[in-house]
């Protein structure tokens, strides 16, 4: 019984991580990144997407490294720290 409690908490932190993008910050990352669209331009735009949805999927240690590009970092970065700000909206 142990071991399946074990388990189950492993998987919940990791599907429950503390920079998982929850309610309210998904509107508001949505509105960040079409305000952001022209400066990124489309393949910008993509990679922040990306990246942060792979980040999102898989945690912190799989992938989803920041852009390279200081205005795609700049974004990606801000968007991580909406999802914190906000994350106990809706």
């Amino acid at each position: 019984m142990r071991a399946v409690l074990a388990d189950v908490a492993t998987r919940s932190s990791t599907i429950n991580a503390y920079t998982r993008i929850t309610g309210d910050a998904v509107a508001h990352a949505a509105t960040r990144l079409a305000r952001s669209r022209k400066a990124l331009g489309p393949d910008g735009l993509f990679e922040v997407i990306d990246r942060f949805a792979r980040r999102q999927a898989k945690g912190a240690d799989a992938g989803g490294d920041p852009p390279h590009h200081p205005d795609a970092k700049r974004v990606f970065d801000d968007l991580f720290a909406l999802t914190i700000k906000i994350r106990d909206g809706l």
